[in-house]
């Protein structure tokens, strides 16, 4: 029997006000029981951020061929071979591909409210999750669109969820693209397994263009530096504690967790184009677990109706590892 994931809603962290995002400058997050990722009390393997319970293994036979397409233009973001491994047989990329280290590329062709296609753009995010081999990553159920990865560094266990979602109702990918209001959702969940106090770290990171962006965070928003942008790139629900740097070519997070704590950090990336303020607190105000849900009902209804195109999740690389082995 293969086990269902169901998600455990997440703390969800209201920073919008400016006076609760400042961090004074003598507070440092070390050894405090408030940290990056907000103590609760540890679930075990039967929460879904952490793998299913024990005994129950998911077989994930998704084999992900990348094409010449995308393989150019991974390479113009710095990203080799075999993740760029291409076939002429199957021209059409996955809209994301998740790579072994839990960085995100996303090819980032839309079609706006008029039917209208544009030119694909890739950009690639990254969070600053450990560079060893995943212990475990897989999709949701074997076969829907939700990419789940796991790594343990240092006594945490840090679990990553990537999902496509949108701002506004009615099909997640019109015409199998990128809704304009469409919405990239990264999890980030740490589990101190150790019996000691461990440090958890991550970071976000934008390639865009073939270059590395300056960001800068700034009242739970992102911001890329230079050329008078002033249009939030991201939005991250995180503990002001456990902001480690706010400007850069890679903003910082970290905290120090007791023995048995476990929290999250989310980021929600608009993808197709630039959102007014007030699409922006529609933005914060996107639950993780709920769009989990909505997600997940969307892609379980089309493949029982038998959809078979491309998922438009994929992982980049060998075969994905089984899950709860």
């Amino acid at each position: 029997m293969v086990g269902k994931l169901k998600p455990t809603r997440s703390p969800r962290f209201e920073i919008r006000n400016p006076k609760e995002a400042r961090i004074p400058r003598s507070e440092t997050p070390i050894l405090r029981p408030t940290t990056l990722f907000p103590p609760r009390p540890a679930p075990g393997l039967q929460s879904p951020v952490f793998g299913l319970p024990s005994g129950l293994g998911l077989r994930i036979s998704t084999l992900v061929v990348v094409s010449a397409w995308l393989a150019r233009g991974l390479i113009a973001l710095g990203i080799t071979a075999p993740a760029a491994a291409a076939t002429a047989a199957d021209p059409s990329p996955p809209t994301v591909l998740i790579h072994a280290d839990g960085s995100v590329v996303v090819s980032m062709a839309t079609v706006t409210e008029a039917e209208t296609e544009r030119p694909a753009v890739l950009r690639q995010f990254s969070f600053g999750l450990p560079s060893t081999s995943p212990t475990r990553r897989g999709l949701e159920d074997e076969k829907l669109p939700i990419g789940r990865t796991q790594w343990e560094k240092d006594g945490i266990r840090y679990t990553q969820i990537v999902l496509l979602t949108r701002l506004g109702l009615g099909e997640l990918m019109p015409g199998g693209k990128l809704a304009d209001d469409s919405v990239l959702m990264v999890q980030v969940t740490g589990e101190n397994a150790a019996s000691e106090y461990s440090e958890a770290t991550a970071e976000f990171s934008v390639r865009s263009g073939g270059r590395a962006r300056e960001l800068e965070l700034r009242e739970g928003r992102v911001y890329a530096v230079g050329a008078g942008e002033t249009v939030a790139w991201a939005v991250v629900d995180v503990p002001a504690t456990g902001i480690a740097g706010t400007k850069g070519s890679a903003l910082r997070f970290r905290g120090v967790m007791p023995p048995g704590t476990s929290g999250a950090m989310t980021l929600k990336i608009p993808l197709a184009k630039a959102l007014d303020e007030e699409a922006v607190k529609r933005l914060f105000d996107l639950e993780f677990d709920d769009e989990f849900r909505r997600v997940k009902r969307f892609w379980a209804d089309r493949v029982k109706a038998g959809y078979s195109d491309r998922l438009p999740v994929a992982f980049a690389g060998p075969e994905p590892d089984r899950l709860g082995e």
